[in-house]
């Protein structure tokens, strides 16, 4: 259509932006930006509310964290046949 201003679309970037592209410092950065903007403040609201979270340690919820950059292995998900 002529005489449409449309607004300029992003350069397509998934193959860069996707989390499997992240070097391993740009995963930890990522990592303490999501624990200190989510984690921490959910742990603080538990434990204030009474409750136990399921842990406080962080290197457990870094591991947690860190699975999104792992491929599944697909024969860890299927069952055995017997």
């Amino acid at each position: 259509m002529s005489g449409v201003d449309a607004e300029p679309q992003p350069k397509w970037t998934f193959h860069v932006d996707r989390p499997s592209a992240r070097t391993e410092a740009e995963r930890e950065e990522h990592f303490q930006a999501w624990l200190d903007k989510f984690g921490q403040p959910y742990t603080d609201a538990v434990i204030e509310a009474g409750d136990t979270p399921w842990t406080t340690d962080v290197e457990q919820r870094r591991e947690l964290f860190m699975r999104r950059y792992k491929a599944l292995n697909p024969t860890d998900t299927q069952e055995t046949a017997a």
